[in-house]
């Protein structure tokens, strides 16, 4: 990141874990970084194609879009990256 590199997510919730429920949370504070960059998270099965598809076009089309990611809840709890 500190070198200009862009890293997006595409967290897969499709039967999420009991114990890391909040994967997508996880990857908007502690995955993802630099100019533009944007998680979008899976829920069902059917939205795989539409989320690679839109994630194909923002980072070819290098388009940033501030509503792609889940963004944080304002009563949401920080993840520590580190546990």
């Amino acid at each position: 990141i500190a070198k200009g590199i862009v890293i997006n997510g595409l967290p897969i919730l499709i039967s999420p874990s009991p114990s890391f429920s909040h994967l997508d949370q996880y990857y908007a504070e502690c995955v993802t970084g630099g100019p533009g960059s944007f998680v979008l998270p899976v829920y069902a099965a059917s939205e795989f194609v539409t989320a690679i598809r839109r994630k194909l076009v923002l980072e070819v089309g290098g388009v940033t879009d501030p509503n792609a990611g889940p963004g944080a809840d304002p009563g949401s709890v920080p993840v520590d990256a580190a546990a």
